[in-house]
């Protein structure tokens, strides 16, 4: 079934791979699971066709929920069509509809602080949801639990809870590496960062990492986008990016 979908996540993945979530017509939260779309199809004829703001259109196929991951559908990739992109206000208005006043409230599941912050695999009615957050106090570079290293924000809710995750926000990569190829190293570029993200109004997607070999019965928290008011890209997308 062809669906509108406005794409809010577009988080960074192995090998290349990114995965791409989004708001559909209807109100309902998808995710483009199968087949999981490479980096290389991101753009088409030196145009960003997903990038969070875009409104494509898609023929979903197979709703293919497995807790907490209840948003993937299996679509055809040669359906995917781009229609436009929402004005700023517009964009606004869809982070803030789907905002949580808490990271717990997102998940409806208790959340563990074990070797980073994560809940159980199977259970949860969503793998995806919005924060603004409280209190940004740093944003660095650094290692995760899972050894490798990579830019973390370290946050608060309005429940006073804390959170310190892993950033797999895929144009934000791209644009700290732009950064990092003008010759600055990972860590300035975390330090200039920090006080601009401070100073305007930030909107986080929050989502749920797959489980994996070390612990198989978690999912981890991460940050799948952040979005800011003014907007830090200044209205650029992954075409104005490219490294």
């Amino acid at each position: 079934m062809k669906r509108v979908i406005t794409v809010t996540d577009l988080t960074r993945m192995y090998a290349g791979y990114v995965c791409v979530a989004g708001l559909a017509e209807d109100g309902e939260m998808v995710r483009l699971s199968a087949p999981r779309p490479h980096e290389l199809e991101v753009l088409a004829g030196g145009q960003a066709v997903f990038f969070p703001s875009a409104v494509i259109e898609c023929d979903l196929q197979q709703h293919r929920p497995e807790p907490p991951h209840t948003e993937d559908y299996r679509y055809d990739p040669d359906s995917v069509r781009w229609l436009r992109r929402l004005d700023r206000e517009a964009w606004r208005g869809v982070l803030e509809g789907l905002c949580y006043p808490t990271v717990a409230e997102i998940f409806e599941q208790p959340i563990q602080d074990d070797h980073g912050w994560h809940i159980p695999d199977g259970s949860g009615p969503r793998s995806l949801g919005s924060l603004r957050p409280v209190e940004i106090t740093r944003l660095s570079y650094e290692p995760g639990a899972e050894g490798s290293w990579g830019y973390r924000l370290r946050f608060s809710d309005a429940s006073g809870a804390r959170y310190n995750l892993k950033i797999t926000d895929y144009v934000w990569h791209r644009y700290c590496s732009q950064r990092r190829g003008q010759g600055n190293d990972a860590a300035s570029v975390a330090a200039a960062a920090a006080p601009m993200l401070r100073q305007r109004d930030v909107i986080l997607r929050l989502g749920l990492a797959r489980k994996w070999a070390k612990f198989p019965g978690r999912c981890y928290l991460q940050i799948n986008g952040i979005h800011t008011f003014p907007d830090y890209l200044a209205g650029k997308t992954l075409a104005d990016l490219e490294l």
